[in-house]
């Protein structure tokens, strides 16, 4: 029988489902703006950019301060350094930050001139997939699928990224 002081697998999707739609305005907001860009792609990259950055402030100032997003605090649960008695500071956060958004940087780079001349965000009518589409969704989905699967064989019940940033997440 698993320690019930960990977190459930729901207990952090709705966490992070919260966390996502609280986020969601600053990424549908820098979408509409990119039809505004005129291919200045200094723009551009700070609109794709600025959605990852202004996540990644999020998770950090809260969890530094509090050990919780307004997700995590909704469902009760917290985010503790691996002696479970601690607030992670800012390292280990980005480490937690950085591992769960790797798949997105990479899918950026490897889309680089797709992004810079706006192809990546025209709306086209089609029945299967771009390969740039397909290339992202062959980097995103094995990724997360690893991450997600050490959840259900941790004693702890932690995430790839967790172990990574050496964190656990508790219930309060």
């Amino acid at each position: 029988m698993r320690d019930p002081r960990y977190s459930s697998f729901w207990k952090r999707f709705a966490a992070i489902s919260i966390d996502s739609l609280l986020l969601l305005p600053f990424s549908i907001l820098s979408s509409q703006l990119m039809s505004r860009t005129n291919g200045n792609k200094e723009f551009i990259c700070f609109l794709v950019l600025a959605p990852l950055l202004i996540g990644a402030v999020y998770q950090l100032s809260l969890i530094m301060k509090f050990g919780q997003t307004i997700g995590k605090m909704l469902m009760g649960i917290t985010v503790l350094l691996d002696d479970e008695k601690t607030f992670p500071k800012a390292i280990p956060i980005l480490k937690r930050i950085l591992f769960m958004s790797l798949p997105t940087i990479i899918s950026l780079f490897l889309n680089k001139e797709a992004i810079l001349n706006g192809s990546f965000f025209e709306v086209k009518k089609q029945e299967t997939l771009s390969p740039d589409e397909m290339r992202f969704l062959m980097i995103v989905i094995p990724y997360y699928l690893l991450d997600l699967g050490t959840f259900f064989i941790d004693k702890r019940k932690r995430c790839l990224h967790d172990i990574f940033a050496k964190t656990v997440v508790v219930n309060r």
